[in-house]
């Protein structure tokens, strides 16, 4: 399968890539509505509403930081801050600790 070319920008001509034999995956985008007097009752703005949604499934560990951060479409590091406001942490357990360490071994062993 070929690979992408360095300079070449995957969104920026579909057609052209398929036809050239490279691999071309769209990314799906789902929307659904939200009635804008059950955002009004909640006094709440479409980006207020998107940034909710991203830190409650964040919460509940159904979304990464990043992942929650696109949902949010914000920047990593300032959808940190809304979490820190509301005192909820990063999820960092055991298990990527040790992970994170296998990963510095290896690169200091290179």
């Amino acid at each position: 399968m070929p690979q992408w070319p360095v300079s070449f920008r995957p969104l920026a001509n579909l057609a052209f890539a398929e036809s050239c034999g490279y691999p071309v995956a769209v990314p799906a985008i789902l929307n659904f509505e939200i009635p804008a007097d059950t955002l009004e009752s909640a006094r709440m703005s479409v980006d207020e509403a998107r940034l909710e949604l991203a830190i409650a499934l964040f919460s509940r560990r159904r979304l990464s930081l990043g992942k929650a951060a696109e949902l949010a479409a914000l920047p990593v590091g300032q959808f940190q801050l809304h979490l820190g406001a509301r005192e909820i942490g990063a999820h960092y357990d055991a298990a990527d600790a040790r992970e994170d360490l296998a990963i510095l071994a290896q690169s200091r062993s290179a």
